[in-house]
């Protein structure tokens, strides 16, 4: 099996409108083998790309190549108990949504307020947080 990454809005954004780190974005995104992402960050990366000059067809292509995992009960409970005061509500989301996927490899973000650490391509990656 190869790479598996989990992506948040931050990182799908990059992979449609031009902006600093796209270029590195666009060759993870080729390099892996499944990217996956809640759907709540489809719908942030579709509202993000919205506000912007953008191409609908190449958005809708983007996210149409997403494999989309769905908020359930376990999921939301997970985010209800992770630890950590700097992250909202949807960023507890997409943590808790990591931590659900097996195989993952890395948990994509270009958000700045994350504890991270580096990955290939200049994409950040959450080491796993502390969870109940």
């Amino acid at each position: 099996m190869g790479a598996a990454h989990d992506v948040d809005a931050s990182a799908l954004v990059k992979l449609v409108l031009d902006e600093p780190d796209s270029a590195a974005a666009r060759r993870w995104y080729v390099e892996s083998d499944r990217v996956v992402c809640s759907r709540v960050g489809l719908i942030e990366a579709h509202r993000a790309v919205a506000r912007r000059d953008h191409d609908p067809a190449h958005l809708a292509a983007v996210l149409d190549s997403v494999e989309v995992f769905e908020l359930d009960r376990d999921v939301a409970r997970s985010a209800g108990t992770i630890r950590s005061g700097a992250l909202g509500t949807l960023d507890a989301i997409h943590v808790a949504t990591a931590l659900a996927i097996p195989g993952l490899d890395a948990f994509v973000t270009y958000d700045d307020p994350r504890p991270r650490r580096r990955v290939p391509s200049d994409c950040r990656s959450f080491v796993r947080p502390d969870v109940d």
